[in-house]
């Protein structure tokens, strides 16, 4: 028996109690002591891939205000996905460098995605975009495979 009081019911019908902490369940504030070298390097390529989506953004808005679209619907939305994609990459690298595990799983599909992307490239002869984005795509599947989440 504890010497400390039960915690009284709240209002809102959430359970209190060991292992909720202020900080809420995403453990924002917690220190999760430094990145593995593993997670370092995850963390970077994906950030890399996200620089480069969003890039990919902005080029397509580019080339669709020069040239002659067809639908400026369809680029608008288009860039959008990118600009959402870019931004996702990027959180996903921050929080793989942070070592939390729901960054794993985002990351782990973008990669298996990535992977008969670069098949397709390399097969349509253009070897030298589709080899990096298979390197890049086999390295962080192996580096976020091999570090270990804390939360």
């Amino acid at each position: 028996m504890s010497d400390q009081p039960d915690d009284p019911p709240r209002p809102d019908g959430a359970l209190t109690g060991e292992g909720i902490t202020s900080e809420g369940l995403t453990g924002e504030g917690v220190d999760h002591g430094p990145a593995t070298p593993a997670a370092r390097v995850a963390g970077l390529l994906v950030a890399v891939q996200g620089v480069v989506v969003l890039a990919a953004a902005v080029f397509y808005l580019v080339e669709a205000v020069v040239s002659d679209a067809t639908s400026v619907r369809n680029v608008a939305m288009g860039a959008l996905l990118f600009l959402l994609v870019g931004a996702g990459l990027l959180l996903v690298a921050r929080d793989l460098v942070r070592r939390r595990r729901w960054a794993r799983a985002p990351a782990v599909t973008w990669e298996v995605i990535c992977l008969p992307v670069a098949y397709g490239l390399v097969q349509s002869g253009r070897w030298y975009v589709g080899l990096p984005v298979a390197v890049v795509a086999a390295v962080v599947l192996v580096a976020v495979l091999s570090s270990h989440p804390v939360d």
